[in-house]
């Protein structure tokens, strides 16, 4: 199978489109946000979702001590 680009949100509501966009899910916590180029071939965005979780670890900030327990 040939990786078709589409495009997926990786804020938890598993959207995805065939172009570019944002995120249409006012529940989710990427609403209004764009869309992430995804090439994958099986449908599950691993690497593009892997990704958006190292991305998003490197936003937390650890001076802060309500958000970092050491």
């Amino acid at each position: 199978m040939d990786a078709h680009i589409h495009y997926v949100c990786t804020g938890g509501c598993e959207g995805e489109s065939s172009v570019p966009g944002i995120c249409d899910s006012e529940s989710c916590s990427k609403h209004a946000e764009q869309l992430t180029l995804c090439e994958c071939e099986d449908g599950l965005h691993k690497k593009v979702i892997e990704e958006s979780i190292i991305d998003d670890d490197d936003l937390v900030d650890y001076d802060d001590e309500e958000t970092y327990d050491a």
